[in-house]
């Protein structure tokens, strides 16, 4: 029972994205993991068993990542525990990936980042905008609203939201709020259309 307590608390496996910034979910892990080591006491444990559990938590999909990098090797003298930190292996693995995804503060290359920015088919509407609003900060734009507006229409899984906006009246003025709610209302108004389809076909 402690055991299925201590996994339920572990972070969940870091995601890469290639070609993308991967600074903010390797932040996010980051601080997830220090949060679970400390709960844990994982550092009063041999430096062995903190480099395993470091490995478990950021994801066995990602082992080849580590291979690559040579950052799953653990050195030999490697003796070091400390209560409040990790052994010295595990902070120069941590250090290795800290520099692998530092932000890339090249203001064009996070424009390039933002204008590809789609919105999957699983993803709600608040958490879409939410990923927009929060990427749209490093590109320095002289008119972010502008660029939010045409990233939320481009971007946007819901083509009756799209259709509802292209069709519109020419004088209508589209503010970040409008769109926002015509895609909410067409998110709420596909919920009960994919309830009725999933009834007819006995699912």
């Amino acid at each position: 029972m402690e055991d299925d307590k201590k996994t339920s608390r572990r972070p969940g496996p870091f995601r890469m994205v290639q070609g993308a910034d991967n600074s903010e979910s390797w932040k996010d892990f980051k601080e997830a993991f220090s949060d679970y080591a400390l709960v844990e006491d994982l550092y009063e444990q041999c430096p062995r068993k903190q480099i395993a559990i470091f490995r478990a938590c950021f994801g066995d999909h990602n082992g080849q990542f580590l291979r690559i990098l040579n950052l799953r090797e653990i050195q030999a003298d490697d003796g070091t525990t400390d209560d409040d930190s990790p052994c010295d292996t595990l902070a120069k693995m941590i250090g290795k990936l800290d520099e692998i995804f530092a932000p890339n503060e090249n203001i064009y290359f996070r424009r390039h980042q933002f204008s590809k920015i789609k919105q999957s088919a699983s993803e709600s509407v608040t958490d879409f905008v939410n990923r927009i609003m929060k990427a749209v900060k490093p590109c320095k734009f002289t008119s972010e609203s502008e660029m939010i507006i045409n990233q939320l229409i481009s971007g946007t899984s819901l083509e009756v939201a799209q259709r509802i906006i292209f069709e519109a009246d020419i004088n209508k003025e589209w503010t970040i709020e409008k769109i926002v709610a015509t895609m909410k209302q067409t998110e709420a108004n596909n919920e009960p259309v994919t309830g009725v389809s999933k009834r007819r076909d006995g699912k």
